[in-house]
């Protein structure tokens, strides 16, 4: 990965660390829960919820294979299709240069390799008498060069240290501008009377989640 495997045991000190960096939420398509056990519990079903939900296992499964097809067969025609030499060189310079101006800027990673990369530019792309390659060649070189289209590759984000990033606002320090601002304590203490539930609604919440459980073993 690009950080340390530490480095979540050391954000976990608020001792250390009371304002957490910045970070985007992980997508979920990759994170996969084979198995959650509750060995004390048994839960209850009912046909008619697990019908409803096998049909919509299946409705999800066919919709995904049909666009992982077609997607694949797009990523395969492209294999052939041929462009410049010279529009693969100016391509490759432009990014390399873009990426070492970023990682320069937030001061990440070292630029060695880019550099190195950007100093022995045309070695290797493949030398032929029309000027044109075909796109599987221009990106066999190009991944050589550093660079591999990807998620990211539409962005061409530059990973900066988690512990480098500006950080959100500590607990002190909402509790502090609390204490400060009338208008704000005035409009904190309105929310939390808004969203205070009586022991008749929780009572009422829990009953209709019992039932949404279906039947009991």
């Amino acid at each position: 990965g690009k950080e340390q495997v530490s480095i979540v045991k050391e954000l976990l000190d608020v001792k250390l660390h009371p304002g957490k960096p910045s970070y985007p939420l992980a997508p979920e398509f990759p994170l996969v829960l084979h198995h959650c056990g509750y060995p004390h519990l048994q839960f209850g079903h009912s046909c008619q919820n697990l019908w409803t939900v096998q049909c919509h296992f299946e409705q999800q499964w066919e919709d995904l294979m049909l666009a992982a097809a077609r997607i694949q067969n797009g990523v395969g025609s492209m294999e052939d299709f041929l462009v410049h030499r010279d529009d693969v060189l100016s391509f490759c310079r432009a990014k390399l240069q873009e990426r070492i101006k970023k990682q320069q800027k937030h001061r990440a990673t070292s630029t060695e390799a880019l550099e190195r990369n950007l100093a022995t530019l045309s070695a290797g792309l493949p030398v032929i008498e029309t000027s044109l390659l075909t796109w599987n060649s221009a990106l066999e070189w190009l991944e050589q060069k550093g660079l591999r289209p990807s998620p990211e590759g539409m962005r061409d984000v530059v990973h900066i240290p988690l512990l480098q990033r500006s950080r959100g606002t500590t607990y002190e320090q909402k509790i502090d501008a609390l204490s400060k601002s009338r208008k704000r304590r005035e409009r904190y203490q309105e929310n939390v009377i808004k969203k205070r539930k009586t022991k008749e609604e929780d009572q009422a919440f829990y009953d209709h989640m019992t039932k949404q459980g279906g039947s009991g073993v």
